[in-house]
């Protein structure tokens, strides 16, 4: 025998699905709703200040000046140092390593002002007597990029230029190598233009110029804005 359910017991089976999926669906958008509010209303952590000491290899010592750079990917600090032989080198180490290693053709001077990174961390620049080298972290013998001295500084941009501060200016070329182009220009022998860096579009960077005596100017070009006026260093 066959039964035929009524009319209207059959609308409410048929119906129930779509009530259960529709309170589920309310359910959920409630749900997320909240959780996406006290997502959004949470204070993001603050910068962490990391505070570490590196310590010198036994018989190990800075050099006169002894600078120090940390490559752009945080992962390594070259340094200025000599060991038992005396001949001031450039250093590396790891940041994840007690050990540093002297690069051993990367020989330096004493009174050495500085050096600076690739973008990609693989190469360090560094000033000879007259002259600008750089050499593979991983060693290896260094390249002649540029006959200039002294270099106070340099920064080297993610398109290969490379500017270096000099007693003329600040310079720029191709970080292949090849002939310097006058950037800066100071108005007197007295008005250093040293240290610059690029900013972060490649473009523009950052200088320091010698100002009146106890003082420095920091300076952005190309737009020459005046950013910062500090106290020079004792």
């Amino acid at each position: 025998l066959l039964y035929a359910l009524p009319a209207t017991a059959l609308d409410r089976t048929s119906n129930w699905p779509l009530w259960a999926l529709g309170i589920v669906a309310i359910l959920l958008a409630l749900g997320l709703g909240l959780v996406s509010y006290a997502h959004f209303r949470e204070t993001p952590p603050g910068p962490q200040v990391v505070r570490f000491q590196l310590g010198l290899p036994d018989d190990v010592n800075f050099t006169q000046f002894g600078v120090s750079a940390i490559s752009p990917d945080g992962r390594k600090v070259a340094f200025a140092a000599y060991g038992n032989d005396g001949t001031p080198r450039v250093w590396v180490r790891s940041l994840d390593s007690p050990i540093a290693t002297p690069l051993m053709e990367a020989t330096i001077t004493q009174q050495s002002f500085g050096f600076f990174w690739s973008p990609d961390s693989r190469f360090i620049a560094y000033p000879g007597q007259k002259t600008l080298h750089r050499i593979n972290v991983d060693g290896g013998s260094p390249e002649t990029l540029a006959e200039v001295g002294p270099v106070f500084g340099g920064s080297w941009s993610d398109d290969g230029t490379i500017i270096i501060g000099t007693a003329n200016g600040i310079m720029k070329f191709p970080a292949s190598g090849g002939a310097l182009t006058a950037v800066t220009k100071p108005a007197n022998a007295m008005e250093g233009h040293l240290y610059p860096r690029f900013l972060p579009d490649n473009r523009h960077f950052l200088y320091m110029k010698n100002a009146a005596p106890g003082m420095r100017s920091i300076l952005r070009m190309p737009s020459r804005l005046l950013l910062i006026l500090s106290r020079s260093w004792p």
